[in-house]
């Protein structure tokens, strides 16, 4: 059985050197999270939307023929996902004097989803003080009504 097999492999493993039981993993893990790309832990997407969260995230004008394109590679039940991909990837955002890349990204999919476009909208209202060029991204659309 496939389950016997991954537990012995499992063991087996665990009896390697070096022994990792006795150290703290924690600050690994957080840098290897911080350093992955942003699709990689949206679950369930098709390796075409994963491709668009890619060039969505690093979308710096929402006038990119690039994200134009990845737009029409994202089925209807991948917007949110999608979505949730650039939430995460704008969430490590610290300084929002001027647009992050994937924000041009985030109003896309928003334009495109109107599920999508209510978790950027409750984003957007975590942030403390929005910037006056967000402010004007967004002013206008009807998903922030």
């Amino acid at each position: 059985r496939k389950d016997d097999t991954t537990s012995d492999f499992i063991l087996k493993w665990l009896e390697l050197e070096p022994k990792l039981s006795d150290k703290d993993l924690r600050a690994a893990v957080y840098l290897s999270r911080e350093t992955m790309p942003a699709g990689h832990y949206v679950l369930g997407l098709s390796p075409k939307a994963r491709e668009a969260l890619n060039i969505l995230v690093a979308t710096k004008r929402k006038s990119s023929q690039a994200a134009s394109r990845a737009l029409k590679d994202i089925s209807n039940e991948e917007f949110i996902p999608v979505m949730e991909g650039i939430i995460e990837h704008l969430r490590n955002i610290t300084e929002w004097s001027s647009q992050p890349d994937g924000f041009a990204g985030a109003i896309l999919i928003a334009d495109n989803n109107i599920d999508a476009a209510k978790i950027l909208k409750r984003f957007i209202a975590g942030i403390n003080e929005q910037p006056h060029w967000m402010n004007m991204l967004i002013k206008d659309k009807t998903w922030n009504k």
